[in-house]
């Protein structure tokens, strides 16, 4: 996705679609979880869902930007807590200015979860924004 010449993609609500639970052998939302082995292993992985999956690159030039209203959808988890979805780019998000990424309660990474200190250890929280081949955004790390 190639945004340049001042352009930008502005979603006054939701930036993605809402999560959907999975129906009769489909996933849902839930497209991470397409081609996990879940059976003969004797573990289960939870995967967030997905809001929006960019196959390739994003390029952002100066004066572009992506906006959402309201942030990234967010789904509830099992214990009736909010935990966003994540929207995934496959690629490089080339955006260096800070201001070209403006998501309310953005949490960007290039990694699924980001490690989070709590006063009983370690937890892995998703998310909401990842680049899986990095990128070169101020909000990134």
């Amino acid at each position: 996705m190639n945004l340049s010449g001042g352009a930008s993609l502005v979603v006054s609500r939701f930036l993605g679609v809402i999560p959907q639970p999975p129906k009769g052998t489909a996933t849902g939302s839930n497209f991470l979880a397409l081609n996990q082995a879940l059976l003969g292993t004797g573990t289960s992985t939870v995967l967030p869902s997905l809001s929006g999956n960019i196959q390739g690159n994003v390029n952002l030039a100066p004066g572009s930007a992506i906006v959402a209203g309201s942030g990234i959808a967010s789904t509830l988890n099992g214990t009736g807590l909010s935990q966003p979805s994540v929207f995934l780019v496959n690629g490089f998000v080339n955006a260096p200015e800070t201001n070209q990424l403006l998501i309310p309660n953005l949490r960007a990474s290039t990694q699924f979860n980001t490690p989070v200190q709590t006063p009983t250890g370690t937890v892995l929280v998703p998310n909401n924004f990842v680049a899986r081949q990095g990128s070169n955004n101020p909000q990134f790390h």
